[in-house]
């Protein structure tokens, strides 16, 4: 009986070995990695415009010193300083509360001309377009009540109406609006009425610094229609000194 049951037993025996060898040998299980999930893109702050115009004001208004540039890709801005002349460029810097110093470009009827303008306290002097001389202005007509860089821009900031931002980047800010001519009268002198242009405000982001104005369409009676100049701004609170001119 016993010879009859080994050959039984040895073909299950070989069958399991088998069978557990091959699950020895099978591949490992496939392990399943889950992906983490990406983190929430936060959602940005909107950007109060009124109040963002308001704060370029203020830190335009509390500046010690700046650079400005003003051109003119089209048109030109008369100076009622010197009537006749048509101002391309003006280039310069201002000391609060009562310097400045500026060189402008321009026509003067058919000629190109260029002139210094300094004023100091109470004292202003420009050279003579045509001979390049420095000539003492009268103190009655002082330059800052035509050109007056410090009050005009700070003060046309609180004038700038249906203002939208249309760029926030890591470094500035860019805001267009309407500004009736008036709030440029500091800056151009005697401006036309109830007449609103489009502006294009440059602002800082860290230090809300206006850091370019550009401003299309007609402010005075001498100047073209589509008029566009563009007041470039730098320097803020830099080192300056601003000295009046030796005499001849």
């Amino acid at each position: 009986m016993r010879q009859l049951r080994i050959p039984l037993i040895l073909p299950a025996v070989t069958v399991l070995i088998a069978a557990a060898t091959a699950c020895g040998s099978s591949p490992a299980v496939e392990q399943t990695t889950t992906a983490a999930a990406p983190a929430p893109t936060p959602t940005p702050t909107p950007v109060n415009v009124e109040a963002l115009i308001q704060r370029s004001g203020e830190a335009m208004a509390g500046l010690k010193t700046f650079r400005f540039f003003l051109s003119h890709p089209s048109g030109g801005t008369p100076l009622d300083l010197l009537p006749g002349l048509a101002i391309q460029e003006i280039e310069g810097a201002v000391i609060n509360p009562d310097g400045l110093e500026a060189r402008f470009a321009g026509t003067l009827g058919a000629l190109y001309v260029e002139s210094r303008l300094i004023s100091v306290a109470e004292n202003s002097y420009l050279t003579n377009p045509l001979t390049g001389k420095w000539e003492a202005i009268p103190q009655e007509i002082s330059p800052l009540a035509f050109f007056n860089p410090r009050d005009g821009i700070a003060s046309m900031m609180s004038q700038v109406r249906e203002v939208t931002l249309t760029s926030d980047d890591a470094d500035e800010y860019i805001v267009a609006g309407l500004i009736p001519a008036e709030a440029l009268a500091p800056l151009l002198g005697k401006t036309l009425s109830g007449v609103s242009i489009s502006v294009e405000l440059t602002i800082d982001r860290q230090s809300h610094h206006l850091r370019k104005a550009r401003f299309e369409g007609r402010v005075t009676s001498g100047e073209p229609d589509g008029t566009i100049r563009i007041i470039t701004l730098s320097g803020f609170d830099e080192p300056l000194s601003i000295e009046p001119p030796a005499l001849p």
